[in-house]
């Protein structure tokens, strides 16, 4: 029996979103030290704002070969909008302020991958990753979505992955989630944390990550919102297509 196509907001009014994250892990024939300039190079008119992260004060050697470090961010790099990371071998874009929508998010992730490709850094991906982590303040949220969990308790944390080839998610949901809100108060409610990925990558040219974004994102938005019981997406105020 053919599961039933779920009707997909363009988005939510209530949006719930507070961190998506585009990155890459990657090998590179140039240096380690290099990586970081020659990127900054590029970007630098775009994002003004630099700092060194703790990382970066330790050799190159150590960093390079111990697995714990080796994708982990050395620098980051800053505007209003975005917040970019930058490793030896790793490279991620956020938002760095309130989400203003998946054109605007894609728009800037491919103005950097562009950057990476005429930067000829990247030598071999390792993994691609898109990431939304949503929040939603003083509920639990095992009563709003459609799977029932028995051994839900106040502190409640799910974890599981999903395939969906050649697609892989992470799933994570918690009832049980402390967080910052708009005027930085520390609340308390409910996450959901979607992490997609290819379980192999056919090329090690980047001209097929707009087709990985596109697929990944739209496998998300499905994901996230058949997770979600009727009365409660209804209670964001969804808005479709037609209504914009």
């Amino acid at each position: 029996m053919k599961k039933k196509m779920i009707r997909l907001p363009k988005k939510i009014e209530h949006c719930p979103i507070v961190d998506a994250t585009f990155g890459i892990n990657f090998e590179s024939n140039l240096p380690s030290d290099a990586i970081f300039d020659v990127l900054f190079d590029k970007l630098k008119s775009k994002y003004p704002n630099s700092e060194n992260l703790p990382l970066s004060f330790m050799p190159s050697e150590i960093t390079s070969k111990d697995i714990r470090f080796k994708y982990q961010a050395k620098h980051k790099i800053s505007n209003d909008n975005f917040a970019i990371l930058i490793g030896s071998n790793t490279f991620s874009i956020s938002h760095n302020s309130d989400y203003k929508g998946w054109d605007f998010f894609v728009t800037e992730i491919k103005d950097c991958v562009s950057i990476l490709n005429e930067s000829s850094i990247i030598s071999e991906i390792k993994r691609l990753g898109l990431r939304y982590i949503d929040v939603f303040e003083g509920i639990d949220i095992f009563d709003k979505i459609r799977h029932h969990v028995d051994l839900k308790s106040n502190s409640t944390h799910l974890r599981t992955k999903i395939i969906n080839e050649p697609f892989y998610h992470l799933l994570q949901i918690t009832n049980d989630s402390k967080f910052l809100n708009k005027n930085n108060e520390e609340k308390q409610g409910s996450l959901i944390d979607i992490d997609s990925t290819l379980s192999y990558y056919r090329s090690n040219e980047l001209d097929f990550i707009d087709d990985f974004l596109e697929q990944a994102h739209q496998k998300e938005k499905e994901l996230f919102f058949d997770l979600l019981k009727e009365d409660f997406l209804k209670s964001l105020n969804p808005i479709y297509d037609e209504e914009i």
